[in-house]
C-alpha cells in the first residue's frame, strides 16, 4: 500500500523501510532512508533524476 505517510520510495516488496531502520538509532534510521530513498536499482528512487537523488543526500 502506498500513500502519504507510506511511499513508494520506502518499500521493498512485502517489506517497508521502517521494519528494518525502526530497529536503529534515530540517526542511523535516518541515514539508512535516505541512502535507500536515493539509491534504488528499480526506479522507484524518490527523486526522478540523477541530480535530484543527489540533491536529497546533501540535504541529508
Amino acid at each position: 500500500m502506498s500513500d502519504a505517510t507510506s511511499p513508494k520510495y520506502y518499500q521493498f516488496g512485502d517489506v517497508q523501510l521502517i521494519a528494518v531502520s525502526g530497529k536503529l538509532t534515530g540517526c542511523g534510521a535516518q541515514a539508512v532512508q535516505y541512502v535507500a530513498r536515493s539509491t534504488r536499482m528499480d526506479g522507484k528512487n524518490k527523486g526522478v533524476t540523477v541530480d535530484a537523488r543527489i540533491e536529497d543526500l546533501e540535504e541529508s
